[in-house]
């Protein structure tokens, strides 16, 4: 991971709101990559497939929408 390890400790590690979009940023070309070969990282397959278990209308057109908390 090299190089993107470092980025990923700055995410971890932002103390404000400019330095984690400066990291993620930096990041974003290879984020997906790193989460899903590097890192492991499953969440979303597991999520869609606990909604998935719940759909009545498996063809059903799904939005995902990020918003602020």
């Amino acid at each position: 991971m090299g190089n993107r390890k470092e980025i990923h400790d700055r995410v971890l590690n932002a103390t404000d709101k400019e330095q984690l979009a400066d990291a993620y940023k930096e990041w974003a070309d290879q984020y997906d990559h790193d989460l899903l070969q590097e890192m492991d990282y499953v969440a979303p397959d597991h999520a869609s497939k606990l909604l998935l278990s719940f759909l009545k209308d498996k063809n059903a057109d799904i939005m995902d929408i990020g918003g602020k908390p």
